[in-house]
């Protein structure tokens, strides 16, 4: 959008095209895709989480300055931008969330049933690290004939398994969808 136009809209129609550009900023999610592929179980994770922190801080303001009711631990379902702040977070770091402990449980759980051809796409470290957050005493009954659609789990794991799709599987301009994947 040209300057001239944007100095033509009204201050809330200019704050709505912000929300949207923070919210939805790609440069900003390739980044933090990029460093965490980048990142090995012992390698220092500074510069990734400066740029969630500066991220975080962003959002902090525009809602301060501006009022706009920006959210970093949410996703966008009306503009299918994911917000992996949280769970990208989570998996570097490791939590004591019993839900997120549960979610890594899940997601290993359902990658025991997809085709190898999709699980060896997947980085090792990344992996190991739900392993190591899973929980060991929850159970998630699946059995070769379950489909995706049945399965009782958690957001979480769905926001796991979303990751590893926009991550390990889409590649090359084909988009996989775990259920696609799973129901195979």
């Amino acid at each position: 959008m040209e300057f001239e136009n944007l100095s033509k809209l009204s201050i809330e129609q200019k704050k709505e095209i912000l929300a949207e550009l923070i919210e939805n900023d790609v440069s900003y999610w390739k980044k933090v895709l990029i460093l965490m592929s980048m990142i090995d179980e012992n390698d220092d994770t500074e510069l990734l989480d400066l740029v969630i922190e500066h991220k975080i801080e962003e959002i902090d303001l525009a809602n301060k300055k501006y009022n706009l009711f920006l959210k970093y631990n949410e996703s966008n379902s009306d503009t299918s931008q994911k917000s992996y702040v949280s769970v990208m977070e989570k998996i570097l770091n490791g939590s004591n969330e019993a839900r997120y402990s549960r979610a890594c449980k899940e997601v290993l759980e359902i990658l025991r049933f997809i085709p190898d051809e999709f699980y060896n796409r997947i980085n090792k470290k990344f992996i190991e690290r739900l392993e190591k957050n899973a929980d060991k005493d929850y159970n998630l009954s699946i059995t070769l004939n379950t489909n995706y659609n049945e399965l009782d789990i958690l957001n979480e794991t769905k926001e796991i398994l979303s990751l590893v799709s926009d991550k390990f599987w889409n590649t090359d301009g084909k988009i996989f969808d775990i259920t696609e994947i799973f129901n195979k």
